[in-house]
């Protein structure tokens, strides 16, 4: 069986798209309902299962109605793909998912022998990164194996696997976004020396800090959202950056501040993708405007009830996407 997807095109920002989100009406959908036929063999088929050849992507699904669908890397930059399947006699879609999917009978269910077994397919392309612009070709590739077994559940002589292709197709995509200003990309905050009797408890701040900002430049009618991740302990997604591996100090961490705001950045994944845990909304760029600066503040914070006097280090990345 082969499937082909349809055409997509993208032209817009580069992350207007949720990680998981099908692109655009790229769906194939085909029926056979003989892909194994026994009329001239001297057994029945009596089940049916699909065998997924890709390992999913981690952390990205797809859910379609009551279906979640594992994600599988299609080979171009920020598009995989997703396989539904079913029998062509029943209605709702199953996902192909490792280790294996039965499709017929349906699970839960029970049927007997058959003189042919058939599949309905449907694949979808899925959104599992920022879209890079270019013409992206995604290569012709076999994606399941289809497989028909007797009442025992054991392979019938003379009816061989079936491979499941996901046909070559052409991605085009035109993405806007920005870049990070040279100022930006690397920086080194200093913030003064402070003494451990300004702290009053967990939790309590002094009133050292520092000022640094960072800045993009966009293309027009970008739509800026902003992650900052701790970049020493990346699951982080309190609102106090953790010490560094130079740091000798103990009990201190940091908190950052968007200037002019009281409560402090909480951190999140180190993700461009859309509605990433912790991110927040910047400003959007224009014709006339192009420009978009953060301005941050950095404060020492006491994390635990006794703190160890040392060195302070901390290390933090910010990931921008453009929706």
């Amino acid at each position: 069986m082969r499937i082909t997807t349809k055409p997509y095109s993208h032209s817009g920002p580069a992350d207007s798209n949720w990680l998981g989100q099908q692109l655009g009406n790229s769906t194939g959908i085909q029926t056979d309902y003989w892909v194994f036929n026994f009329d001239s063999c001297y057994s029945y088929g009596y089940f049916s299962f699909a065998y997924p050849v890709d390992s999913p992507i981690p952390g990205i699904t797809h859910n379609a109605g009551n279906t979640s669908y594992p994600v599988y890397p299609t080979g171009a930059p920020g598009i995989g793909y997703v396989v539904g399947i079913k029998d062509p006699k029943l209605g709702e879609w199953l996902s192909v998912k490792p280790p294996y999917q039965q499709v017929f009978p349906r699970p839960g269910t029970s049927a007997g022998a058959q003189s042919s077994l058939g599949f309905s397919v449907e694949m979808k392309l899925i959104a599992t990164d920022r879209l890079k612009t270019g013409s992206h070709t995604i290569p012709s590739k076999v994606v399941a194996t289809l497989r028909a077994t007797d009442k025992n559940n054991q392979r019938i002589p003379r009816i061989d696997d079936v491979n499941l292709w996901l046909n070559s197709t052409v991605v085009n995509v035109k993405a806007s976004g920005c870049t990070v200003t040279p100022g930006s990309v690397l920086q080194t905050v200093s913030l003064p020396p402070a003494n451990t009797t300004e702290f009053s408890g967990v939790g309590s701040s002094t009133a050292q800090s520092a000022r640094f900002s960072v800045g993009v430049d966009c293309d027009p009618d970008i739509s800026v959202y902003a992650t900052m991740t701790d970049a020493t302990t990346p699951a982080n997604t309190s609102e106090t950056l953790s010490l560094g591996r130079g740091s000798s100090a103990d009990g201190i961490g940091l908190k950052l501040y968007k200037s002019g705001e009281s409560t402090p950045v909480k951190f999140g994944p180190d993700s461009s993708g859309k509605n990433n845990t912790n991110q927040w909304y910047v400003g959007k760029s224009s014709t006339g405007n192009r420009n978009i600066t953060i301005p941050f503040q950095a404060q020492y914070v006491q994390t635990k009830p006794k703190i160890e006097t040392g060195k302070v280090e901390a290390l933090s990345t910010i990931t921008f996407s453009y929706q």
